[in-house]
């Protein structure tokens, strides 16, 4: 967990000399899938697609981010000292009864690492702490994107609704 409180302060000072933060040049994208709430969020390097270009197109939601290559090479190092790619499954599966799912695809690879609740108490709790290292890095971004919005200021109150009928 000491992880979580130092990661903010590694991408922000990242630029000051971080020395094992290698940036990741190859196109990747990490996505965490709540199947509790049907939620998917996710990020993308630089390399998979420009911010601009991202940015400037309206899309129904925010879910997904563009962050920099070295925050990037920084979430899949810390995914590797979690041994998320020697645990994670080798490819893009739904695991029944998953509560999350976190996927990492890179340079046309892909894994999926999830959890249910009939899993060992350790396998649980690595997939919490690469959930969370991805939380961190997602959280720690800024987007500011073109969002359709039809509904007018509607828009939080459905998704509130929504949320609440999935939770019962």
């Amino acid at each position: 967990m000491r992880f979580l409180t130092i990661f903010p302060f590694i991408l922000l000072f990242g630029s000051c000399g971080a020395p094992h933060v290698r940036p990741e040049s190859g196109p990747s994208k990490v996505v965490l899938k709540d199947h509790r709430t049907g939620t998917t969020i996710g990020v993308y390097n630089e390399a998979y697609v420009s911010k601009t270009d991202y940015y400037s197109q309206s899309r129904s939601t925010a879910d997904f981010k563009v962050i920099p290559d070295d925050h990037m090479g920084a979430l899949l190092e810390q995914l590797e000292q979690f041994n998320f790619f020697t645990t994670a499954q080798p490819k893009v599966s739904r695991t029944p009864g998953a509560r999350t799912t976190l996927i990492v695809e890179r340079n046309g690879e892909s894994w999926n690492l999830a959890w249910t609740a009939m899993n060992q108490e350790n396998q649980i709790a690595l997939a919490q702490q690469c959930n969370a290292a991805f939380f961190a890095v997602y959280n720690a971004t800024f987007s500011y994107q073109i969002i359709e919005n039809p509904a007018g200021k509607n828009i939080f109150e459905e998704e509130d609704l929504r949320l609440r009928t999935r939770r019962r």
